[in-house]
């Protein structure tokens, strides 16, 4: 595991470079996430994208908890 975790950083960065590349196609987009994500990750993530919308726009993370 030692191995592995030492090679994170360099897997995050392959990562966001999927990302930038497929950014502006979003039928590809939709399908990289359905590839790597389970359907229970996939809604797991929109929520958190609801959340850090409601952040962003001020509420306090007890309310968005609440």
């Amino acid at each position: 595991m030692k191995h592995i975790s030492k090679k994170i950083p360099e897997y995050k960065h392959e990562l966001v470079e999927v990302f930038s590349k497929i950014l502006g196609d979003k039928s590809l987009m939709i399908e990289f996430l359905k590839d790597i994500l389970t359907p229970a990750e996939f809604e797991a993530l929109a929520l958190r994208w609801q959340i850090v919308k409601k952040l962003n726009k001020g509420e306090t993370h007890r309310s968005v908890a609440g």
